[in-house]
């Protein structure tokens, strides 16, 4: 296991004057204009403000990173007495995972599909010659217990695929946590996962900082998460530090009127339109994988005519199967030549899962599914569907560029669907499903998320005509 290379209280991390510009529209923009930043072992500083305010771009450049098309031009991040600005990338390369750790926003293009789950957790933590295999492997069993995963000892023989979501997304922080780095950058890793399960994460998350002595930076919008995590909060905004306090005297009493705002909480209120007009009804439905793994039981929904419902379970909850037997229920008759179900995903490896279970629950009816994801062939894709398709899976930047690009009759299109919502808005692709639903006049608009955030009621204001909440217990 990795030797801390001091004790709680002395200066791990010190930026300077960081100064960050990216590159677009053919020049050089300002992003990061000036900011300074202090973090001491076993401290975690949360770092929030809107989207755009700079904080993942702060949190990458504390591990001495910029994404392509940024660049640091002035100030130093000395890590553990090392300015990783002036440091060569071998030395960098030689802290990132083992002494660094990064926990991203999305878990899916942090792992090999190919690889099961307990292989790519402890593999950092063999390749530096921490602990032997059987020791790490123990350690990770015991990471996935803490962090509320399903099943600790046997959940890690499973493939990415073969998870959830919101399981995957802790996996990724074990996965960061297993070489017990001395600092870890949390880049909203909660995001996929529901108001419950996310508590519980986040007092694991916590503990397992305390215990190990690590320093953490939190980066997130959401207030109730950092008031959870956080010793010290920074606020940002515009690429500037608004104001640093400790937590306690920042939620009491701050002193910014920006600071004073995102305190505020939004709440969404509408007035109740009751109708007895169902034109949706599942009425005492059970599911199971290969008849044995239930996954929905006696599962009862009514939808009144005219009426837009935001579905909100847990992750593992069967939002996805809901779904799928929903469009298979609903679409009946003879095929169009163009969609008649729209289902927005979060990546390719989610229009997989969706394909699939229209695979498995659809078999027996005549229903064209289609599937398209960024790493697609557009022109193929736009091809295929104009031969005629029921169901169009996508993700919201190929379905972006394909009804910008594509005359497709959507006058047909009976249910328009935005699946694990509360990911891809976090992706911040709101825009784009704005955009698209903005294209289509009149259909019913389903949204399913693991629970109900202030981006869901955001873009429910705009999407939806009196929405209506159904839970999953």
């Amino acid at each position: 296991m990795s030797t801390k290379h001091g004790k709680k209280g002395d200066i791990l991390l010190e930026m300077k004057d960081i100064r960050i510009d990216g590159f677009s529209d053919e020049r050089w923009h300002k992003i990061i204009k000036g900011i300074d930043l202090t973090l001491h072992r076993g401290e975690v500083m949360g770092l929030i403000g809107e989207s755009g305010a700079g904080k993942s771009t702060l949190g990458l450049a504390s591990m001495g990173f910029t994404k392509p098309g940024c660049k640091i031009t002035s100030g130093s991040v000395v890590f553990d007495g090392k300015d990783l600005v002036t440091a060569s990338e071998d030395e960098k390369r030689s802290l990132w995972g083992t002494r660094i750790a990064y926990v991203a926003q999305s878990a899916a293009a942090s792992f090999n599909p190919a690889h099961r789950l307990l292989n790519q957790t402890v593999e950092a933590s063999l390749n530096q010659n921490l602990q032997s295999r059987d020791l790490a492997e123990a350690d990770a069993r015991d990471l996935y217990k803490q962090l509320q995963l399903p099943d600790p000892e046997n959940i890690g023989d499973r493939y990415p695929h073969q998870v959830s979501g919101g399981q995957l997304q802790r996996m990724m922080t074990a996965m960061a946590m297993s070489p017990r780095p001395d600092l870890i950058i949390f880049d909203e890793p909660t995001t996929a996962l529901d108001v419950t399960t996310q508590v519980e994460v986040l007092v694991a998350m916590r503990s397992i900082v305390e215990k190990f002595n690590t320093a953490a930076l939190y980066i997130t919008h959401d207030l109730a998460v950092v008031a959870q995590m956080a010793d010290i909060i920074k606020v940002l905004r515009y690429g500037k530090e608004v104001e640093e306090a400790d937590t306690r005297k920042m939620l009491k009493s701050p002193k910014e009127e920006y600071t004073k705002s995102l305190w505020s909480v939004r709440a969404l209120e509408k007035a109740e339109a009751p109708s007895d007009d169902i034109i949706l009804s599942i009425n005492n439905v059970d599911a199971a994988y290969n008849g044995s793994l239930k996954v929905l039981h006696d599962v009862n929904i009514r939808i009144p005519r005219g009426r837009t419902v935001a579905v909100v379970g847990e992750s593992g909850s069967g939002k996805s199967t809901t779904i799928v037997l929903n469009v298979i229920q609903q679409l009946v008759g003879e095929g169009e030549e163009s969609p008649r179900a729209l289902i927005i995903v979060e990546d390719k490896e989610k229009v997989l899962e969706m394909e699939e279970l229209f695979e498995k629950f659809g078999s027996k009816t005549d229903l064209r599914v289609y599937g398209v994801h960024d790493k697609g062939d557009l022109e193929y894709d736009k091809n295929y569907i104009s031969t005629g398709i029921d169901v169009l899976i996508g993700t919201p930047n190929r379905l972006s560029s394909m009804f910008s690009t594509a005359g497709y009759n959507v006058n047909r299109l009976k249910m328009f669907i935005i699946d694990d919502a509360d990911t891809i808005l976090k992706l911040r692709h709101d825009t784009k499903i704005v955009r698209i639903s903005n294209s289509i006049v009149k259909t019913q608009r389903l949204i399913f998320s693991d629970y109900l955030s202030e981006r869901i009621d955001l873009i429910a204001d705009k999407m939806l005509v009196e929405p209506y909440l159904f839970e999953f217990e």
